[in-house]
């Protein structure tokens, strides 16, 4: 069961927007902010990636979200997605091929981006297996 949505995003209304979107869906997560590198590599240990997933902005802060995933989270297992205000087909192509399970758009549209969490949620709530097991079967392939 997933318990902990956690964005590593710098800009306080996405974040914002995101918190509206979970609450008005009922989710059982906790939303958690991580604003900054120095953020993230001192809380995300806190987090257990069996029950996490991560949502990455590729630009938090001028660090490359991709290289923050190479470095902090895929080693731990955690399973991150990006949301992104950009649509660049390589970036996208990227992302996808440097370990990212997903890449959404962030939506000014409220019900199409609580349609993507909701969907998230679903396939590893719902799943008979975690995020963290995903990671370690793809890192093996």
């Amino acid at each position: 069961m997933i318990k902990n949505f956690i964005f590593l995003e710098d800009d306080e209304e996405d974040f914002w927007l995101f918190e509206r979107c979970l609450r008005e869906l009922g989710l059982a997560v906790t939303a958690v902010q991580l604003a900054s590198l120095e953020k993230i590599e001192e809380k995300i240990n806190t987090f257990n990636p069996e029950n996490s997933i991560v949502f990455v902005d590729l630009n938090l802060g001028g660090q490359n979200g991709l290289k923050i995933f190479k470095e902090l989270l895929e080693p731990r297992n955690f399973l991150s997605c990006v949301l992104s205000s950009s649509d660049n087909p390589k970036e996208i192509e990227a992302c996808l091929s440097g370990g990212f399970w997903f890449y959404s758009s962030k939506e000014i549209n409220v019900d199409r981006q609580k349609l993507f969490f909701e969907s998230v949620y679903n396939l590893f709530s719902l799943g008979k297996v975690s995020p963290a097991r995903l990671m370690k079967l793809r890192a093996q392939q």
